[in-house]
């Protein structure tokens, strides 16, 4: 795993790992980033198995209960994970629709 910081930004990008082992070392940089809007940019070959989607589910569900996003960019089909998880398809979508999501806060909806 890897990741960057980008202003109110994390982007963390998981490079063919077990989803354990991504996970684990997620889980030991997770207080550095957890006031931050994140993105998670799955590799291409990540299969998705259903303790991966849960583990993202809660994260992403914590994150939008304090007001922060979660985006995954991912060549996933939304019909293929839970639609609690917001799936884009490339880095700039997922950039856009945080940009969105901080207006919307920002303006108290």
């Amino acid at each position: 795993m890897e990741f960057e910081i980008k202003n109110n930004n994390v982007l963390v990008y998981q490079k063919q790992q077990s989803s354990s082992e991504f996970f684990k070392l997620f889980e030991s940089n997770y207080t550095q980033f957890q006031t931050k809007n994140i993105i998670l940019s799955i590799d291409e070959s990540q299969i998705i198995e259903k303790d991966f989607i849960n583990t993202i589910l809660k994260y992403t569900k914590s994150h939008q209960n304090n007001k922060q996003s979660f985006v995954v960019v991912a060549p996933w089909s939304q019909n293929d994970i839970s639609e609690e998880i917001v799936c884009v398809p490339t880095l700039q979508e997922a950039f856009d629709l945080i940009e969105m999501d901080e207006m919307q806060r920002d303006l108290g909806f």
